[in-house]
């Protein structure tokens, strides 16, 4: 299927039929696009982060519907509300997508009878994730800004069915034009990057984007550990992940991989070892973990001891820096204020313990 994609002339994204959204939503794409840039190179890229990144969405809500400083016309909440339902399109979240979107050489868009430029939509959702307004538009933030009764209806719609800003399809925007610039996302990356997509088998969450994965980058660089991800649809889920979670650790010789590691509430592969990532539970990328400048185990590398990668039992090497005197009430299930006077009691007696030794 890569070589499909990558051969073909032109690849047609089908977004679905048009609602009584669409013709706001392409308002926003218009005005975002018109003034956001598509990064030409690495450099580019950080540039525009840098820049971009600095703008507070206060900067389109002049009341007197003037030209913001920015050069647009003001969006207002409704036209918001339309963006972000164009973002959160099922298409976006389809994990098979994301190959067929970076590989493709040329995209075009429909939804029902509009065409969307896909390089004039890339501009909107590329400014709308480097200025950080997906965060400050999620429809959880957004809402305590609506005051007209029908937006809030439409927001009250987005906050039942848990919508976020659309970050599925801001994420592929991005993997297709930092691939098309020349610097591939890492498997571990495209892994963290993409796990709020869907699959419905899920090894397809590993599968799905081997063929987009930087080859001259680990786990590739080893040929033995390449071969074990070669695809095989006989294998077990638990054994896969396992596998994929092992390869990573070794090929950093680190523990980063258990960044990933989703809380036990929303694990949904309860048989898998207790330290290997569900990838089929859907998460928002964490910022915590694209940023590894803190390691509480400075320059110490991992020193794996030779298990079989599909071994669920995990080695590791440590310190002794003392022993738990006490812990607080677990917070699952419970409200905050008793984990809260858990928390309170732990330290209170800590303040005790070291007053008298």
């Amino acid at each position: 299927m890569g070589d499909l994609y990558q051969t073909a002339t032109l690849v047609i994204v089908w977004l679905g039929a048009e609602d009584s959204t669409i013709s706001d939503a392409l308002v926003v794409m218009e005005r975002l696009g018109s003034i956001g840039e598509v990064p030409r190179s690495r450099e580019h890229f950080n540039e525009l982060k840098a820049t971009t990144g600095q703008l507070g969405i206060s900067v389109l809500k002049d009341r007197d519907n003037r030209p913001t400083t920015l050069g647009i016309e003001p969006i207002t909440n409704r036209q918001w509300l339309a963006w972000v339902a164009l973002l959160h399109r099922p298409y976006f979240q389809r994990v098979w997508v994301i190959q067929e979107v970076t590989l493709a050489r040329s995209i075009t868009v429909l939804c029902g009878r509009k065409t969307i430029e896909w390089e004039k939509f890339s501009a909107a959702a590329f400014f709308f994730l480097q200025s950080g307004w997906h965060l400050q538009y999620h429809p959880e933030v957004a809402n305590l800004d609506i005051t007209d009764p029908e937006d809030r209806r439409g927001f009250e719609l987005l906050l039942k069915r848990k919508m976020d800003a659309g970050t599925a399809a801001m994420q592929l925007v991005k993997t297709r034009k930092i691939s098309r610039i020349g610097a591939p996302y890492t498997l571990e990356q495209l892994l963290t990057t993409h796990r709020f997509c869907k699959s419905t088998d899920p090894r397809d969450k590993i599968y799905s984007v081997l063929g987009i994965a930087a080859k001259d980058r680990p786990p590739f660089l080893d040929a033995h550990k390449a071969e074990c991800l070669r695809v095989d649809y006989e294998i077990p889920v638990e054994m896969l992940y396992t596998k994929v979670a092992r390869l990573l650790a070794e090929s950093r010789l680190d523990l980063r991989i258990l960044d990933q590691r989703e809380s036990n509430r929303e694990r949904f592969i309860m048989t898998l070892p207790s330290w290997v990532p569900d990838f089929s539970v859907r998460l928002l990328p964490s910022e915590l973990c694209g940023n590894h400048k803190f390691k509480a185990s400075g320059d110490l590398k991992w020193q794996p001891d030779g298990r079989a990668y599909s071994d669920p039992l995990l080695n590791v090497q440590g310190y002794s820096l003392g022993v738990v005197e006490a812990h607080s009430r677990s917070p699952e299930g419970m409200l905050q204020t008793p984990l809260w006077g858990s928390i309170c009691e732990v330290a209170c007696g800590l303040s005790d313990y070291y007053s008298t030794t």
